[in-house]
């Protein structure tokens, strides 16, 4: 009797589980749960409170992170001096890994916890009871663009909730990205900055400046933080003052003299250095490059939301840069929020409902997603199948005193 081939024809080798998100954009939803709500960008009201750049800002903290063999912050840091060259100057074009998402990169468990540890050394009573929402300027950036109608990508930002205050989590599908230096996937940007600036003695194994501020956003009181290309080391800079800026800039290097040896050695998982000083916000510079005049407006609204005084921008034909345009953006943040004030309020007021929203989710967490290729756009809030805290609860205790702790 011969083989039963029959069976042999029949028998399928065993197929792995299909995810219900694949695809390359499973980054999206992974470690989420069932759908809470969808927020459509024409249904979200204004918020109704003006919101300006005319009232003062405070500046918190600054640090850099720096090359070491586990992570560690140079506090206050500085972002690199600007370095006028003489033009034309050749570059060559972008290759190699660059940071998308440096912080996440390097403190992956809790993307917020190096800005505590700066704190705990530059502003150490800095009381968060009263915060309404901690987030980067990025994720202001991409809500900013969905109330607008003009987000372009994808992107994810996962809320939590300690006591009162919303923590606006970015999420990359990678911290990190890689350029191979062809004319169809690279420019002339990162090699532009390094060549027209220079990190200060002490720090030149500095990976990136980052500072963290506070101000009112209508009626919302907010922490955000945001990476500063460069400074300039100017001998005038009440030439260009920084819109509405405190002397917080004084208080902060005059306190950071006076601390005790036990308050900067504050126990945590990223390693604090003392070193270097304090740039005033006047001082710090955007940069950028392009091949044609740059389009301001475009950039305004990462200029505005970090108080960002100046711009540099060079342009360069084939990476030969032979004119530089310095922008004073502050003296246009009034203006531009005039005639973006409508989507302004409405994302506040989607700010507001985040914050409703994430306060009924179990654990007081969950995720808000924006695919591009879903139309109308919308932005879904998740819940969180595995959700994790946002920070140590040895933090949370330090900075959220006299207030109910949770567990996240």
């Amino acid at each position: 009797m011969g083989p039963r081939t029959d069976i042999v024809r029949r028998w399928k080798p065993p197929q792995k589980p299909k995810w219900k998100h694949s695809g390359k954009n499973f980054w999206l939803t992974e470690g989420t749960g069932g759908l809470i709500k969808t927020i459509h960008p024409a249904q979200i009201p204004c918020s109704g409170d003006a919101i300006t750049s005319s009232s003062p800002f405070d500046l918190l903290c600054t640090y850099n992170w720096r090359e070491a063999p586990k992570p560690s912050i140079y506090v206050p840091g500085a972002p690199p001096r600007w370095k006028q060259r003489d033009l034309p100057v050749a570059v060559p074009r972008d290759r190699g890994t660059y940071f998308i998402d440096q912080n996440a990169y390097r403190a992956s468990k809790y993307p917020f916890e190096p800005l505590f540890r700066a704190l705990s050394v530059m502003n150490p009573h800095f009381n968060f009871q009263d915060v309404d929402l901690v987030t980067n300027r990025n994720s202001l950036r991409k809500l900013f663009d969905f109330v607008e109608g003009r987000a372009r990508d994808s992107f994810r930002i996962d809320l939590n909730l300690v006591n009162k205050t919303l923590f606006l989590t970015r999420r990359e599908k990678s911290t990190r990205g890689h350029l191979r230096g062809t004319a169809d996937k690279s420019s002339f940007g990162h090699n532009f900055q390094q060549t027209f600036s220079q990190h200060d003695p002490g720090l030149e194994d500095s990976t990136g400046h980052h500072r963290v501020i506070t101000y009112s956003l209508g009626a919302l009181k907010c922490v955000i933080r945001f990476e500063v290309d460069a400074y300039c080391n100017s001998d005038d800079d009440s030439q260009h003052p920084s819109p509405a800026s405190s002397a917080s800039d004084e208080s902060i290097a005059a306190s950071l003299k006076h601390l005790s040896l036990q308050e900067r050695e504050t126990p945590g998982s990223t390693d604090v250095t003392c070193r270097a000083h304090v740039v005033p916000c006047a001082a710090t510079v955007e940069i950028k490059s392009r091949s044609k005049k740059l389009n301001l407006q475009k950039a305004m609204p990462q200029l505005w939301f970090s108080r960002t005084p100046r711009l540099i921008c060079g342009i360069h034909t084939n990476g030969v840069f032979n004119k530089f345009d310095e922008l004073d953006c502050a003296s246009q943040f009034q203006e531009w929020e005039v005639r973006h004030q409508t989507a302004l309020q409405k994302m506040v007021q989607l700010i507001e409902e985040l914050k409703r929203t994430t306060s009924r989710a179990e654990n007081r967490s969950c995720v808000a997603v924006y695919e591009k290729e879903i139309k109308p756009p919308v932005l879904k809030i998740l819940s969180f199948s595995t959700s994790k805290p946002v920070l140590p609860e040895s933090i949370i205790a330090r900075h959220w005193r006299d207030s109910p702790r949770q567990n996240l």
